[in-house]
């Protein structure tokens, strides 16, 4: 373009490039004038809807006429049929050059702030949205004065030109109804004002983050650090317009940019009072509220966390209280009316890559314990409270997932096991094309939904072993949810047709080929074919010679040579996945199981030792290893690991049952009628241990 004349224009630099766009210098040659010429960037040129939006954003601004509004001199189309947009050039500096990182003059910041919100009032009293607000936007001529730049993202009022996923804006500076994708209005533009103002004052941005996911949760569910604790200098009514901009709830922000800009002028000039102001939330709560910790991780090209609020056991004031030190959970099928097998397998694989993912983290955060999704399936439960009565867990995901050809769409909410009651709730929306965002959003959902803390090199781990193939993704999430039918005929093998089928478009998908070897083991628990096995171990030496550290697949490599009859080469195998996670509970079960049989008493004592060291949190560590010590006829030992059960699972009513027969067999009657009274109220729900109690 430089050196070229388009139309009247005579092109003689490039001022800068957006999503939208390239801006360029040019010399109006009719009326010999400086402008500046933004033409849509050339990816988007054959894209009709780009091209439509760039139309409306002159034909929106063009209608403004307010000294802190970039004058739009004309829309025109050059020789090759380029559309640009012929405005006003300043000589001056956009507002985050200004800044830099350094927080303004207090009075310079309220004077940018209160020129963008008299500009914004033309703009919204003419039905106009700009939903772009943010430094990069504003440009501060040689004069002080504010320019609002780019309407590209303008909605009017009776515009119809949307997509259904787009979120349009910044990031860091997008309203939460704009970042979870709702309905806007004017009021976004004051949120984002408020986020402006805020990184004026203090030279940082209100919700500033090394992941976008991080940004997204913050804006949607953090308050931000009050201001003077950025900076002192900074007025008390002035932090106070600064958070009712950024007020969650559009109806508690400023019923219109004519008032803010009001305010400003005031606080500006000294004749606002404290006891002036306009009613907004006390301060002292914000204060508050903004000491909550804020963990997530990554972010599918759009995911947002929503976590609504609710007690647990009882409400402490308006805030939550903490989930149980110790995290047992359990996820609950997908209970979706679909009636075509295929999508129904694919949406119900969610909830076991839900587990399975849960019980990766275990690694990284030793109170949590997840129940496996397949024991869950096997055992049929599907309500919270029937998990609770089961496994004895206390908390009970349950997500709900639509799908369509380019979209995932999915809601976790988060219940109390034991008596359904719901907690809070995570929405993840992502892409197909882009599925390793979508799995850091996922860990990123579930850590925050947990509220626990998961590192970038942990999640970067707990991706590792997946796929960036959309397809690949999509098969094996078909495999898994034919495994949740394990028991119907030709679902085995249609799970292992899918797996293979995610092998062939991504033959190092790690994850897939150890889940093939999976799918063969429990073929193989229904036909007792040994190539079954033989198949598994082979599927297991690729899955290990494309990831020699992958424990899920050593494990699983133990298990076939176990089942082939193989002590030494399985023992070798849990032993390797020890080494790599020493906390591996299930290669810590199978090896203390295998030295049982074979009568190594003290090295399945130890192990079983090790597991409890391993799993603090688990109640079952400690059920384990009192059993052992309950068929070693050690009943004091055992009375002591049954205590410990019942202490991290006071509704555990075999816990109770098994304590009770400790005291039996050491001639206690009374303790054990107690205790077995016990095992038959504490969880009405557990059945099975209430009729063994009983008995």
């Amino acid at each position: 373009m430089i050196g070229s004349t388009i139309s009247h224009y005579h092109v003689v630099s490039e001022l800068g490039r957006g999503g939208m766009g390239v801006v360029y210098k040019a010399e109006d040659t009719k009326l010999d004038r400086t402008v500046a010429l933004k033409f849509l960037s050339s990816p988007l040129v054959a894209d009709p809807t780009a091209r439509a939006r760039f139309i409306q954003e002159a034909k929106a601004a063009s209608v403004l006429d307010h000294q802190n509004i970039c004058t739009i001199h004309e829309i025109g189309e050059s020789d090759d049929g380029q559309v640009f947009i012929a405005m006003a050039c300043y000589d001056g500096q956009s507002l985050k050059a200004k800044i830099d990182g350094i927080p303004l003059p207090v009075e310079e910041a309220i004077s940018y702030a209160m020129q963008t919100a008299e500009g914004l009032k033309v703009a919204h009293d003419a039905g106009i949205v700009h939903r772009d607000i943010k430094p990069g936007n504003l440009m501060v001529t040689s004069r002080d004065v504010i320019k609002i730049l780019d309407f590209g993202l303008a909605k009017m009022t009776d515009a119809t030109l949307t997509t259904a996923s787009a979120r349009l804006g910044t990031i860091i500076y997008m309203s939460p109804e704009q970042a979870r994708g709702e309905q806007v209005d004017y009021r976004t533009d004051i949120w984002s004002l408020g986020a402006v103002l805020y990184e004026m004052l203090t030279g940082v941005k209100p919700f500033e983050a090394p992941y976008e996911s991080a940004v997204f949760y913050a804006i949607i569910n953090a308050d931000p650090k009050p201001p003077r604790e950025y900076n002192p200098e900074i007025p008390e009514l002035l932090q106070d317009v600064v958070l009712r901009c950024l007020a969650k709830d559009p109806d508690e922000r400023y019923e219109s940019a004519a008032a803010l800009a009001e305010d400003l002028y005031r606080i500006g000039a000294g004749e606002l009072t404290l006891e002036e102001r306009r009613p907004t939330e006390p301060l002292e709560r914000r204060a508050l509220l903004s000491k909550r910790h804020v963990v997530a991780t990554a972010l599918t090209v759009v995911v947002i966390v929503v976590l609504s609020f609710g007690p647990i056991r009882r409400a402490v004031f308006s805030l939550p209280e903490p989930l149980p030190n110790a995290l047992s959970l359990g996820v609950l099928p997908i209970l979706d009316n679909v009636s075509d097998p295929d999508s129904l397998a694919l949406i119900e694989g969610f909830s076991h890559y839900f587990s399975r993912l849960l019980i990766d983290m275990e690694q990284f955060f030793q109170p949590l314990w997840t129940v496996p999704y397949g024991d869950i399936v096997w055992q049929g439960l599907e309500t919270p409270e029937a998990v609770a009565g089961q496994y004895f867990v206390d908390l009970a995901l349950r997500p709900r997932v639509t799908i369509d050809a380019d979209n995932i769409f999915v809601t976790v909410n988060l219940v109390d096991a034991r008596t359904g009651q719901h907690l809070r709730q995570a929405s993840i929306t992502g892409l197909w094309s882009d599925i390793p965002l979508f799995q850091e959003s996922v860990i990123s959902a579930l850590s925050d939904l947990l509220k626990i803390r998961i590192a970038e090199p942990e999640v970067r781990t707990l991706i590792s072993r997946s796929t960036a193939n959309p397809n690949a993704f999509r098969a094996v999430l078909h495999g898994l949810g034919y495994l949740k039918r394990f028991s119907e005929e030709g679902y085995p093998d249609r799970a292992i047709e899918q797996f293979q089928r995610a092998i062939e478009i991504d033959s190092n998908y790690v994850n897939s080929t150890a889940l093939l070897a999976s799918a063969s083991i429990t073929k193989f628990g229904y036909s007792r074919k040994e190539t079954l096995l033989t198949s598994a171990l082979q599927y297991i030496d690729q899955a290990i010679s494309l990831d020699s550290l992958h424990v899920y697949s050593l494990v699983l490599g133990g298990i076939i040579l176990n089942l082939l009859e193989q002590p030494a080469e399985a023992e070798s195998a849990y032993r390797q996945a020890l080494a790599i996670n020493p906390n591996n509970r299930t290669a810590m079960g199978y090896l203390a199981s295998m030295f049982g049989r074979q009568n190594r008493l003290k090295e399945a004592e130890n192990m079983l030792l090790a597991a409890v060291d391993a799993n603090p949190y688990n109640w079952n560590a400690y059920e384990n290893l009192g059993a052992f010590y309950d068929r070693e006829m050690r009943h004091d030992d055992a009375k002591l690991q049954y205590e410990r059960v019942i202490k991290l699972a006071d509704d555990n009513a075999w816990g109770y049952a098994n304590l009770a027969f400790q005291y039996l067999q050491l001639e206690d009657y009374v303790a054990a009628e107690s205790l077995f009274n016990k095992a038959t109220v504490v969880n009405p729900n557990a059945t099975d241990a209430i009729s063994r109690a009983l008995h």
